[in-house]
């Protein structure tokens, strides 16, 4: 009888830590499949810049707005048109080409992002030509409107 009850033990020890390792891995998916998705947002004074960001894997797109010079350019690409960030995915950074969204502008660089949580890191590491996006930003995501209770 004390082998059986063992046995049976050792049976649901092993279904328990199953179970558990189950989670974490679950738990572990969705935050690497949420990643860098989403909105996120900086400001500074009449600066500001958003991020719409979307992850697939290790690839990550993205369209910007950006306002710069104390608020007197805008440097915006639409959802609607191609993405004006592109890059890859390595843990919990990601280094990203871009490209302005100002008009007649042929603007360009590279970015590095860096994801701590609810914190997003922008770094231009090499830009040329006219744009508005800013050297440094540290942006925040942005969290989903509740809806109003009846």
């Amino acid at each position: 009888m004390t082998k059986r009850i063992r046995g049976t033990a050792i049976a649901l020890a092993l279904f328990a830590l199953a179970l558990l390792l189950g989670q974490h891995a679950r738990a572990a998916t969705l935050k690497s499949k949420s990643g860098f998705s989403g909105d996120w947002n900086w400001s500074k004074g009449k600066e500001l810049l958003t991020l719409h960001l979307e992850q697939s894997g290790k690839e990550l797109t993205g369209w910007h707005t950006a306002v710069g010079q104390g608020g007197l350019k805008a440097d915006e690409v639409l959802r609607s048109a191609s993405p004006s960030i592109t890059g890859q995915i390595d843990g919990d950074t990601a280094t990203v080409t871009f490209h302005s969204g100002f008009p007649d502008s042929k603007g360009n660089g590279k970015a590095k992002l860096t994801l701590s949580g609810n914190t997003l890191s922008w770094n231009i590491l090499e830009s040329s030509g006219e744009h508005y996006l800013p050297t440094k930003a540290k942006l925040k995501r942005a969290t989903p409107k509740s809806s109003p209770n009846p």
